[in-house]
């Protein structure tokens, strides 16, 4: 949460991906996702960061809340 956020802040990094770049294309994203290495089966697999320290890997997430995440969010 908030003490995440505020480390990276500290760091000096991005904690929304218009900081990196802008006009994100959430298909061109999704197809990356899909090429990751922790990508199995056409399965996603995240790993989220709890808090400092502790992350969390979470399998089988569905693309199309993803997506619809994404478009929301980008």
């Amino acid at each position: 949460g908030a003490a995440l956020r505020a480390h990276l802040l500290e760091a000096d990094l991005p904690i929304h991906p218009s900081a990196i770049r802008p006009g994100w294309d959430v298909d061109h994203l999704i197809g990356h996702m899909m090429g990751d290495k922790k990508t199995e089966h056409g399965q996603l697999t995240f790993i989220l960061p709890r808090h400092l320290g502790a992350c969390e890997i979470v399998k089988n997430v569905p693309v199309d809340a993803v997506r619809q995440t994404l478009e929301r969010w980008l």
